[in-house]
């Protein structure tokens, strides 16, 4: 019988990401007088720019765990590349390996993708502007507008880089949630491992009151099973309150889930609006 390796994945931080509205102006004109400028042409060009652009190297405690756990069941040139970079996130090699695979290039480096195009307003015109929205997926400790001075860098003057106008009521809307600038919460963004979710001072009175219930609740359960332990111990048998007292624990846990998955899913709904 074959036993496969297998391995479990706890997941630590989680990349944010942005969209942004690349766009290409220019005066226009009709069809039969061709400019030698041309704002669908400039825009292909920072397209073709980004395309080619590979932002840097990046990695984290929990980048070099994952890759160590992961390598030795991973076959190939894959799981070679996981332990070298593990070993030195300097390989450029290693890292090579894995920003070809669409699966782990996410892994080691904020990555943005062309995803939609517009542009022109008539067969015969020439563009007045043309628009790229371009997605990116941002490395943690990363803020959106270090992403976008990038962007700006890679694509030059011509081409303004902006976050698209979805973007930005997303972000003003959970700025003013969270009570405070859009700029205070990029950079509360940026400086956490993980995205954070800012939440208004009543939900975080509310939050407090429930970690304290279940404080209250794990110690309880702590000291139910050292009652039982000790007297194990002392009589040699499990007491006659035994079965009762695990069935208690055992509801006790379940409400312990139950409110840690009511926080989660609170805080993911939230998240996605």
């Amino acid at each position: 019988m074959c036993i496969r390796d297998r391995f479990y994945a706890l997941q630590g931080a989680e990349k944010s990401y942005a969209s942004f509205a690349l766009t290409s102006h220019n005066p226009g004109g009709h069809s039969s007088q061709p400019r030698p400028d041309n704002a669908i042409y400039e825009l292909a060009d920072a397209l073709k720019a980004v395309q080619g652009y590979a932002f840097p190297v990046m990695w984290n405690d929990w980048t070099l765990g994952s890759f160590t756990a992961t390598a030795p069941v991973t076959p190939g040139e894959l799981g070679q590349a996981m332990a070298k970079f593990a070993a030195n996130p300097g390989d450029a090699e290693a890292a090579a390996v894995l920003a070809k695979n669409p699966a782990m290039v996410g892994r080691t480096r904020t990555t943005c993708v062309a995803t939609m195009l517009t542009g022109g307003h008539a067969d015969n015109a020439l563009p007045q502007s043309a628009t790229a929205t371009v997605n990116c997926r941002i490395f943690p400790g990363t803020s959106v507008t270090e992403v976008r001075d990038s962007l700006q860098k890679v694509v030059g003057d011509k081409i303004e880089v902006k976050v698209t106008a979805v973007e930005e009521q997303r972000l003003r809307a959970a700025a003013e949630h969270a009570g405070v600038s859009v700029q205070r919460l990029m950079v509360t963004r940026a400086l956490s491992p993980a995205p954070t979710l800012l939440v208004g001072r009543e939900e975080k009175v509310q939050a407090w009151k429930r970690a304290v219930d279940m404080r209250n609740l794990v110690a309880g359960i702590g000291v139910n099973l050292n009652q039982i332990a000790r007297h194990a111990n002392s009589e040699h048998e499990l007491p006659q309150e035994f079965a009762a007292a695990v069935a208690g624990v055992d509801r006790a846990l379940e409400r312990v889930s139950a409110a840690f998955n009511d926080v989660f899913n609170d805080r993911q709904s939230r998240a996605g609006e």
